[in-house]
């Protein structure tokens, strides 16, 4: 546990993380509205935060990252696929 609060919470760098997550959230959202394909938007969110997260903030990616990426990414694209079947399935 010491390990997991030395990493993400000194030095205030949870919320850059979570910006990064969020940025790669949107990015993979829209891809997802071009393409359809939800895992190829899903699996291309993860490389983009990375790269915002070392280019802009020159923060390391790690593995907690990218499971809790995966999961909430998954998350609102199934909700937005679950939205667009209703939708469907009520106008006939």
């Amino acid at each position: 546990m010491y390990y997991f609060l030395d990493i993400f919470v000194r030095d205030v760098s949870w919320y850059v993380y979570w910006e990064a997550i969020l940025i790669g959230v949107l990015v993979a959202t829209s891809l997802y509205f071009f393409t359809k394909n939800k895992w190829g938007s899903l699996f291309l969110g993860i490389p983009i935060s990375a790269a915002y997260l070392s280019f802009v903030h020159h923060y390391s990616y790690h593995l907690i990252l990218i499971s809790i990426h995966v999961a909430l990414q998954y998350l609102v694209l199934t909700m937005i696929e679950e939205c667009t079947l209703r939708k469907k399935k009520r106008s006939g």
